[in-house]
């Protein structure tokens, strides 16, 4: 039985009494009313047997008692645990801009007015204020996710958002990133190379950073913070730090010999292991400039004026196509995962050269194949052949004789081969050097370029215009 009594003799009533797990609690009435302190005594006496009996869930008065707290106190909670797990700080100051946006647009003070259909009305109002279906689904992921925590650490019974419906996001893309080709790769590394000699010691070349960028994948911030204790020539390949990368873990990626010839040309002689290796990273506004720059000079190149028309309406080197993708510098890692499945290389690989956790998002969102790519995939094809024709087969019975039924024969290593097939062991004929791997490199060697592209000065004035191709990765 719950008693009263006075602590000293004055003061409010103190109500002892038995919990439902058995344990003697003390609680004061705050009041100093003998029969309102027994009328409280008897309230928490038969709260304690409801929740002893089973009738009333004794979790729900913890879940009570945390509804009672602010919303922004959970909040300041939850970021301090993304920070605690190593969560990326851009990521966590977007978290709490898409949550706070939140609580403000619905006036929520606790856990409580967190409901499905208040959130799902704020997510409406994004759409209509026009924002895409990505961005709309990147709030209400943190949200859920904000959720999803308070349920995980004991502050709710449930997520009641996880019945919010996701928008699709393949009928609004807003940006839609385009693979370049190898002839604009060319066009515009040989207008970077021709800018750095321009420029001379003034600023930070351009064609490394580019050519690194599409040989790796690699984003440009991950680019700013490559240090030269990242990179090791001799066995040629590139560490991305933990708190470098977006997937906050430690890679290693195999780097392209001729990245290595550039980086170990570029490398200073008394850099410090603590130096980045691009000192100053182009703006998008320099990536344009440089895009339009050889643009101008490909239309430039056009033989007669239908040719110069034909040009300067197709989209090579255009910031934007006729289907409204895009080229910026992060177009480049999309360019890696393109050329990656044109040239052969399996998903699991692709996926690990662009580090990611699933090969889907480098399929989805970073291979980009068009008409000509599976136009050609067609035309390897072989052709179907004429049905062989039947020849007889002679009897291996005891009797001797010729059996009257037809059997297609099987081909021996005595027969000849296919139509324009070669030996495996014959490295001379033209088919077995269509099958040697290319590599993108830079032609010392070679003043041509392709497409009708011409030096901009002779070898030997000091400028010379790379004639880079791009082909095979090795894996």
């Amino acid at each position: 039985m719950a008693s009263i009594y006075k602590r000293n003799g004055r003061g409010a009533y103190v109500i002892a009494y038995f919990d439902h797990t058995g344990m003697r609690r003390e609680k004061s009435s705050r009041t100093t009313d003998k029969r309102a302190a027994e009328r409280i005594a008897a309230k928490l006496e038969a709260d304690s047997a409801l929740r002893r009996e089973g009738v009333v869930d004794a979790k729900m008065d913890h879940f009570t008692v945390q509804d009672q707290k602010p919303l922004t106190e959970h909040l300041q909670d939850y970021l301090a645990h993304c920070e605690h797990v190593g969560m990326h700080k851009k990521t966590r100051h977007m978290k709490k801009a898409h949550i706070e946006a939140l609580i403000d647009r619905i006036n929520a003070d606790r856990m409580s007015d967190l409901e499905p259909n208040v959130v799902e009305r704020h997510l409406h109002v994004l759409r209509q204020d026009g924002r895409s279906a990505r961005t709309v689904n990147h709030n209400r992921s943190d949200v859920v996710a904000f959720v999803s925590w308070c349920v995980k650490t004991g502050r709710m019974p449930s997520n009641p958002l996880s019945i919010v419906p996701k928008l699709d996001e393949r009928m609004d893309r807003r940006r839609v990133r385009r693979a370049l080709s190898d002839d604009e790769l060319i066009w515009l590394l040989a207008v970077a190379s021709e800018q750095d000699q321009a420029n001379g010691a003034r600023f930070e070349p351009r064609h490394p950073v580019y050519l690194t960028a599409a040989m790796t994948g690699l984003r440009r911030n991950e680019l700013a913070q490559l240090l030269w204790s990242d990179i090791d020539l001799d066995t040629e390949t590139l560490r991305l730090r933990a708190t470098v990368g977006k997937s906050n873990r430690e890679d290693t990626i195999p780097l392209h010999r001729q990245i290595v010839d550039i980086l170990r040309a570029m490398k200073p002689e008394d850099a410090r292991q603590v130096d980045r290796v691009f000192t100053t990273m182009p703006t998008i506004l320099t990536f344009y400039k440089d895009l339009d720059r050889a643009r101008g000079k490909w239309i430039a190149q056009a033989q007669d004026q239908a040719e110069r028309e034909r040009r300067e309406k197709s989209d090579f080197l255009a910031k934007q196509d006729a289907e409204g993708r895009v080229v910026d510098l992060h177009a480049m890692r999309t360019t890696l995962g393109t050329n990656l499945a044109r040239y052969g290389v399996r998903p699991q690989l692709a996926q690990r050269l662009m580090r990611h956790s699933d090969y889907r998002t480098t399929l989805k969102h970073y291979t980009v194949l068009g008409l000509a790519d599976t136009a050609a995939a067609i035309h390897e094809l072989p052709a179907i052949g004429v049905k062989p024709e039947a020849v007889e087969i002679t009897a291996t019975g005891t009797d001797g004789a010729t059996a009257d039924h037809q059997q297609i024969p099987q081909q021996s290593e005595h027969e000849s081969m296919r139509d324009g097939a070669t030996q495996c062991d014959d490295k001379s004929s033209d088919s077995y050097l269509a099958t040697v791997p290319k590599y993108l490199s830079i032609a010392e060697d070679n003043d041509d370029m392709r497409l009708d592209a011409t030096l901009c000065e002779k070898a030997g004035d000091g400028i010379r215009t790379h004639d880079v191709q791009l082909g095979k990765q090795p894996i």
